[in-house]
C-alpha cells in the first residue's frame, strides 16, 4: 500500500510539472496582439494587408516594410493573425504573413486561414522559429524562415519586399527599396 501511495504522489508531482512548465513556456514565448494599423488610402487601387503577431522583431520588420512600401501608391493594412479569419481575399492584392512557431506548428489562426486561401499565391508567409530553420509542412504556401534576431530584420525587409514586387509585378524593386 505504501508503494502504491509513493508511486501516485509521484506520478502526481510529475503531472503538475509538466502542467507548469507548459503553461510557462506558453507565458514566456506566445506573441502579444497586434495593433490595427492603416497607411495611405483605402481607395488606392494596390492593397497589401500585413498580418501579424506583437513582439519587438515582428514590429521592426513591419515598420520596415511599411517605410518602404509608403511611399508608393498602395493601401497597406495592418492587423494581428487572429483576424485572418474575417480577410476577403479578393480585397487584397496582396497578404503578407508574420507568425510565430508554436510547439512546430504553424500559429492556429493562420493555420486555418492557409488551408482555405484560395489565392496562395498572393501570399508571402514568414515563420519565425527559435532557431531559425523551420518551415511549415502543412502549407502551400513558399515561405520564408527566419529566428527572431534583430540583426536580420534589414535582410528579411528586403526579402519579404521581393516577394511583394514578384506578386505585384508593376513596381520597381528600386522604388519598394525607397532608392529613387
Amino acid at each position: 500500500m505504501k508503494t502504491i501511495k509513493k508511486a501516485v504522489i509521484v506520478v502526481g508531482c510529475a503531472v503538475v510539472l509538466i502542467i507548469v512548465v507548459a503553461i510557462g513556456y506558453k507565458i514566456m514565448f506566445s506573441q502579444g496582439t497586434a495593433e490595427t494599423v492603416e497607411v495611405n488610402s483605402s481607395e488606392l487601387d494596390t492593397k497589401v494587408l500585413i498580418a501579424t503577431q506583437e513582439s519587438e522583431f515582428k514590429n521592426a520588420l513591419v515598420s520596415g516594410i511599411i517605410e518602404n512600401l509608403k511611399k508608393q501608391p498602395i493601401y497597406i493594412k495592418v492587423i494581428d493573425v487572429s483576424g485572418l479569419a474575417e480577410v476577403k481575399e479578393d480585397r487584397w492584392q496582396a497578404i503578407v504573413i508574420i507568425n510565430t512557431c508554436e510547439m512546430y506548428k504553424m500559429q492556429s489562426d493562420v493555420r486555418h486561414y492557409l488551408s482555405q486561401a484560395e489565392e496562395p499565391d498572393k501570399v508571402v508567409l514568414l515563420t519565425t522559429s527559435g532557431p531559425g530553420d523551420w518551415k511549415p509542412k502543412d502549407s502551400s504556401v513558399d515561405s520564408i524562415s527566419s529566428a527572431s534576431k534583430m540583426t536580420q530584420v534589414d535582410s528579411l525587409v528586403v526579402h519579404v519586399l521581393d516577394r511583394l514586387n514578384r506578386i505585384l509585378g508593376d513596381l520597381s524593386q528600386e522604388n519598394l527599396l525607397g532608392q529613387e
